[in-house]
């Protein structure tokens, strides 16, 4: 190889190193979001009238009322996100007609897309809404967005194997279905729940916690209603190999959906 490839090959690594310092992986999810999940936890404060609010993305803050005799809440609260790019939508509020009143706020984070060049520094975001509702109104916050676990109980599963073990954990941009399979070969039949659509599912797969699938032979996804997923790109994460299933593979309508995996190393 000449001096002037050589020197054209360090500049073309250099460029290559910086744009994923900035962008992060282009091609897959291995990060890890939230894993409390989409449900905001309110807790009464002890001096003064209203929660403290914290959940999913860093989200702290509050919502109280100044004088009990204010018409509305104020609910204020910041995200704290690890990069720049994401950006939080104008909660959505609705407030049945009962008593006490039943307060619903929906607060969605849209993450950088997986190609965006972003900011590698961790960026807050406040949120603010005032509420008109009664003292007693009772109160169910929700962030919503990719890899947020709004519903915990979004898919329900079933492993052949009785060493098998399951967990639904938040990935960074989608939920993540992680299963730790010694044998390195396995089965699992995923119920979905239609009360809460996924419009993609992150699959994980490990022998143990400290030692992951290093080569898929063979994956491949099916449904009750002849749909069959079998070329899917595998990728390596830090612990596990990773698959990502497609939105078509996600109907509860067409029943539960049947996973095959096979670790040509095992």
């Amino acid at each position: 190889m000449s001096m002037h490839v050589s020197f054209r090959t360090g500049i073309c690594a250099v460029m290559l190193l910086a744009a994923l310092s900035v962008s992060g992986c282009p091609h897959c999810d291995c990060g890890q979001g939230d894993i409390t999940g989409g449900n905001v936890l309110l807790t009464p404060f002890s001096g003064r009238f209203g929660y403290g609010l914290s959940g999913a993305f860093g989200f702290e803050g509050s919502l109280t009322k100044n004088q009990l005799s204010d018409q509305a809440w104020r609910m204020e609260g910041t995200f704290t996100f690890p990069t720049g790019g994401y950006t939080v939508e104008t909660p959505v509020i609705l407030v049945a007609e009962s008593y006490p009143e039943q307060v619903s706020v929906t607060i969605k984070v849209n993450p950088p897309a997986p190609d965006a060049l972003v900011a590698q520094m961790v960026t807050v975001v406040p949120v603010t809404a005032d509420i008109t509702a009664s003292n007693l109104a009772l109160f169910k916050i929700r962030i919503t967005g990719a890899g947020v676990l709004s519903c915990p109980n979004a898919v329900e599963v079933a492993l052949k194997n009785k060493k098998d073990e399951w967990v639904l954990e938040s990935g960074s941009t989608a939920p993540r279905l992680l299963l730790t399979c010694p044998s390195g070969i396995g089965e699992a039949t995923v119920q979905l729940d239609a009360a809460c659509p996924l419009q993609k599912l992150l699959v994980g797969l490990r022998y143990d916690p400290n030692r992951p699938f290093t080569r898929l032979e063979g994956f491949e996804a099916t449904d009750g209603n002849g749909g069959r997923w079998a070329d899917l790109t595998p990728h390596m994460c830090a612990g596990f190999i990773q698959v990502e299933l497609p939105e078509a593979a996600l109907s509860a309508e067409n029943g539960p959906l049947t996973l095959h995996w096979v670790d040509m190393y095992r």
